[in-house]
């Protein structure tokens, strides 16, 4: 089974799973706090349908990330962002517009150039399961960091984005640890798999990164938080896909190259695409009848 077109299989139901949890994230009231927001959720049918699908989704990445590197699949996640545009326009009954499909065309395009210059090295044979734990502990930090600073951030798109990064952060440390996950239970076995700390840290890793995405979503409009999101989701993968499994997925000054500018059109792709979608919370209020500074009316009144 290849690698890639199970990954491509993944990025779609993403697409759509994540397009359908922002729609219902969006139209909670804005005032709601964290745990307000997840308890709505959970009784909203729209986000419950999502995430069922997001959870068969997950099980095709995790097979994907078990079928082939860190460096292939996570980047082809990203196919997910693309694919939301004509959900999200289907969703609305309406045709994508030009700007958006020059996004999508771009994003695109770049992705492709930066996988054509990904040249993989095998990796190790047997991947350091005490690097990966340096990695948890690395990455909760970080997390812990921007959540602070999200804390302390009035502002609501900064906020946003101090979310999406620690979601992003959350998300790439997964793919390392599912791929982790799935080597150890064809080498080590179910039982001594369940008996190690790599599937409960990896539970918690994911309701973590979920409820952050949702704060996310809830904070401001998708230009706020998914470009940022999918780059540090990314480039986490690909260091964990480095440093724990020896991963190089650089080689030449010239694969670089090709590689930077790719990553530079890819995020301008995903920052273009998420400008054109709106955020419910911010939309201006349907215009009514003038008040005068008594709050009286000032339409006038039908008389007899």
């Amino acid at each position: 089974m290849n690698a890639s077109v199970v990954a491509l299989g993944a990025a779609s139901g993403f697409a759509v799973s994540t397009s359908l949890q922002h729609r219902a994230a969006s139209g909670v009231p804005a005032a709601t706090g964290a745990v307000g927001l997840v308890l709505r959720l959970l009784r909203t049918p729209l986000w419950l349908a999502a995430s069922t699908l997001g959870l068969v989704s997950f099980g095709l990445h995790a097979l994907a990330l078990h079928l082939g590197s860190l460096a292939l699949v996570q980047p082809l996640m990203l196919v997910g962002v693309v694919l939301a545009v004509p959900v999200r326009a289907a969703m609305s009954r309406r045709l994508p517009p030009r700007a958006e499909l020059l996004a999508v065309l771009l994003t695109v395009a770049s992705l492709g150039c930066f996988l054509a210059a990904t040249q993989l090295s095998p990796g190790v044979v047997d991947p350091s399961t005490s690097r990966a734990l340096l990695s948890v502990v690395t990455a909760a930090l970080v997390f812990a960091a921007l959540m602070l600073l999200a804390s302390r951030q009035g502002h609501p798109v900064r906020r946003s984005g101090l979310l999406g990064a620690g979601a992003g952060v959350v998300f790439g440390l997964m793919a390392g640890l599912i791929k982790l996950l799935a080597h150890e239970l064809t080498t080590a076995g179910l039982w001594s798999t369940l008996a190690s700390w790599l599937p409960w840290v990896l539970l918690v890793a994911g309701f973590t990164a979920v409820t952050t995405n949702q704060r996310a979503f809830h904070a401001s409009h998708l230009a706020a938080s998914m470009p940022v999101l999918n780059v540090v989701n990314v480039l986490v993968a690909m260091v964990i896909g480095w440093f724990v499994f020896g991963e190089a997925p650089v080689q030449g000054p010239q694969a670089l190259a090709v590689q930077i500018a790719s990553a530079t059109g890819m995020v301008a792709g995903l920052v273009w695409i998420a400008r054109l979608d709106p955020h419910p919370h911010e939309e201006q209020p349907a215009p009514g009848p003038e008040r005068s500074p008594r709050g009286e009316s000032t339409q006038r009144r039908s008389t007899a």
